[in-house]
């Protein structure tokens, strides 16, 4: 009996605990699972705009990409030596889901999707969030401020912004990562 008593107490734990973690619930930003930022226009513009975003995917690697509040966006992508400067915005047309977009110079090709820029490219705001691995305010690196790479990123690997930090000489503590809605 004590140990059916102490599985429910457990059982009951896990539940409230996973409850915290649910759409309704508009403190916690889960990028894997996609939460109220996502589903929230004004949100998901708060939470790319001035803040510096790392992706990752097994095609790509490791992109770090820079979102300006003016709508421009800085792309240190794997294998380029230079920035990838292009335009990013926020959509939503009535009661579909909340997009994404982002457009590239003409001259721009991706190796991976083997497709060139010049067309504004949107998916819906969560397939987006899926590949953030994380987020941190304003612009750590200074990728809005140059033409040329800090580093080529050099094969698939998933590295986090703490270790590019440390590699550029940077304290990482002074990294502030998003991690809560109130943190926008």
């Amino acid at each position: 009996m004590m140990l059916l008593c102490n599985f429910c107490v457990l059982a009951g734990f896990v539940f409230a605990l996973s409850a915290c973690n649910s759409v309704e619930n508009p403190k916690l930003i889960e990028f894997e699972a996609g939460t109220v930022v996502i589903h929230s226009y004004e949100l998901t513009k708060k939470f790319l705009s001035g803040n510096t975003q790392a992706f990752y995917d097994n095609g790509h690697g490791t992109q770090i990409e820079y979102n300006a509040p003016d709508g421009k966006s800085f792309l240190w992508y794997p294998g380029n030596q230079r920035i990838n400067v292009g335009r990013w915005r926020v959509q939503q047309e009535g009661s579909k889901p909340t997009e994404i977009c982002y457009l590239y110079g003409a001259n721009s090709y991706n190796r991976v999707t083997k497709k060139w820029g010049g067309n504004w490219k949107c998916k819906e705001a969560i397939d987006h969030t899926v590949f953030v691995s994380e987020t941190v305010r304003g612009d750590p690196f200074g990728l809005g401020k140059r033409t040329r790479v800090l580093f080529t990123i050099v094969g698939k690997s998933k590295f986090p912004l703490k270790s590019r930090a440390v590699r550029l000489g940077k304290n990482p503590e002074t990294l502030y990562f998003i991690k809560y809605v109130d943190d926008l």
